[in-house]
């Protein structure tokens, strides 16, 4: 009887050790279901294949005398949805020859960032190899906005070879950087591997712009830093295309959330022109982060005052003041003109 009763008791507490375990599981399950699935709002067919830009494994480049290299693969994850163009596993070179050249504006002396050959790339690159910074002014008002909060992380949109990146990360602040040119985010790659900030950054290979689909990315000669991309149609789409590392996917503002892992950032955005025009599709990414300042350049383009305006009732609507320094309490009070400054900087009213 005293054996009968004791094994009642063992299958017994194996069934609730079953049914904790079981339950432990599905929490899991669903949990990561959630985690997984941003984008609930939105049809999947429509999501972007993004290239996630990992700090391990190799991407294709050139060292700093333009000669190509071979290499190994990345073992980067990428986020599949849709139909791959571009992949940045195709011809992967050596990065380890790449130029890089002490960052001033850092927060440690030791940080360093890899650039193009000054003749490639006449205005950044060579700013950052005889000056050591880039966009110096602005990089002075950034700082002290990410000092403001601790808990600040950057959204860096058109991070090009990545200044502000890597100075929020020499801050020891969480990044994601979005670059849609091949060649500049592999650059950034280099540079995030270097100064072992991988567990701090995240860079995304896309383009930002109004409606998701595919781009071709435009290079001025001697001017790589000042590349844009152009939405085609993907039927247009060719193997050169391909081959040269020219396409790639586009995205919204809002597509960039489930990347985004911390609470409160600075936005900076730096896209040719269509900052102001992507705004106003922004919706998800401002209603779920608390955006605290959103540094933005402003460079007219066609179709310019509809974007601009658009984005500025955007930001208006949502408590946003913009000033032309955060060193200095005076509102900037020329909204209504066409001459703006060429930096601005919204900040979040308490």
């Amino acid at each position: 009887m005293a054996f009968l009763t004791s094994m009642r008791r063992k299958v017994k507490s194996w069934q609730i050790l079953a049914f904790v375990v079981i339950g432990c599981l599905i929490y899991v399950l669903i949990r990561q279901r959630g985690q997984n699935n941003f984008f609930t709002s939105l049809d999947d067919d429509l999501l972007p294949r993004v290239n996630l830009l990992q700090a391990s494994g190799r991407l294709s480049g050139k060292n700093f005398n333009g000669e190509v290299q071979d290499a190994e693969s990345p073992s980067g994850n990428v986020v599949r949805s849709g139909e791959p163009v571009g992949d940045l596993a195709d011809k992967d070179r050596s990065l380890n020859s790449l130029a890089c050249v002490p960052l001033r504006a850092a927060a440690t002396p030791q940080v360093k960032i890899c650039i193009y050959p000054p003749n490639e790339d006449a205005i950044i690159s060579r700013s950052l190899l005889f000056n050591g910074t880039w966009d110096e002014d602005t990089l002075e008002d950034f700082k002290v906005a990410l000092t403001s909060d601790s808990e600040l992380g950057l959204i860096d949109i058109g991070a090009n070879l990545g200044t502000y990146s890597l100075v929020a990360a020499s801050m020891g602040r969480p990044v994601v950087a979005v670059e849609a040119n091949h060649f500049t985010a592999i650059r950034m790659k280099r540079s995030v591997e270097i100064n072992n900030f991988r567990d701090r950054v995240s860079i995304i290979q896309a383009a930002i712009m109004p409606e998701r689909g595919y781009a071709r990315m435009e290079i001025p000669e001697g001017d790589i830093g000042a590349a844009y991309p152009i939405a085609i149609d993907k039927d247009i789409i060719t193997d050169k295309d391909r081959h040269d590392h020219l396409i790639i996917k586009t995205m919204r503002l809002e597509d960039i959330v489930p990347y985004v892992k911390f609470k409160s950032a600075i936005l900076k955005m730096d896209i040719g022109g269509e900052e102001y025009g992507v705004l106003h599709l922004a919706d998800r990414l401002f209603d779920v982060r608390q955006i605290k300042y959103v540094f933005m350049v402003f460079s007219p383009n066609k179709g310019e005052q509809l974007g601009r305006s658009r984005g500025v009732r955007f930001l208006q609507e949502r408590g946003y003041i913009p000033k032309i320094s955060t060193r200095h309490s005076q509102m900037f009070m020329g909204l209504e003109n066409d001459s703006w400054p060429s930096h601005l900087v919204w900040i979040k009213e308490n």
